[in-house]
Order: C-alpha cells, then structure tokens, then sequence
C-alpha cells in the first residue's frame, strides 16, 4: 500500500498542480472572457433552471478554492510539522461542507 502511496505522490508532484494553483492569478482569471463568459452561462443555465443545488455547489467549489489560497493555508503548510491546533479547525469546516452537501443532496426533498 506504502507503494501506492509513494507513486501516487510522485504524480501529484509530477503535475505541478499545487504550483499552479497558488500562481493563479484571481483577478485576471475573473476579467478574462474566456473564463468569465462561460462562467456566467453556467450561472444563467442554473438560474434559468433553478438547480440551486448545483449553485450552491459551484459556490462552495469557490469559496474551497479561495481559503486554500489564503494565508491561514500558507501558514499551516510553512512548516514540517502540522500544528494540530491550526488542522482541527480546518478538518471541523470540511466535515461541516461535506455534511451540509450530503444533507442538500440526500437529506431532503424537493
């Protein structure tokens, strides 16, 4: 399993994508047309079909996405060792995201 694991690891680094997304430029990436007009059909197509389940969705995907750019992020990542008192927290929101998905998605009735 150790294996799998190392390999695993290796591809994720191999892609870079950590890199990429710390570099993104946020306020480029939200005037730049080619993201932006597609970005705004998606919305309309939600609105236009009401899935407010699925706008929730793409606004928690964003909201993900920001704080793990932001500085509590960067300071948690900054040394080898993991501060528990800067990780629980951070593992009490995602249990929080990911109960309040389920409950949206399975809880409920339309």
């Amino acid at each position: 399993m150790s294996d799998f694991a190392a390999k695993l690891a290796a591809w994720w680094e191999a892609t870079q994508l950590p890199v990429q997304i710390h570099e993104t430029d946020v306020a480029g990436l939200f005037t730049n047309p080619y993201f932006l007009v597609p970005f705004l059909c998606l919305i309309a197509y939600q609105l236009y079909k009401q899935a407010f389940k699925y706008m929730i969705l793409v606004g928690l995907s964003i909201g993900i996405w920001v704080f793990a750019g932001s500085q509590y992020m960067q300071e948690i990542n900054a040394s080898k060792e993991l501060p528990l008192g800067k990780v629980l927290p951070v593992m009490f929101g995602g249990c929080t995201v990911l109960a309040f998905v389920v409950y949206m998605f399975f809880g409920r009735s339309d």
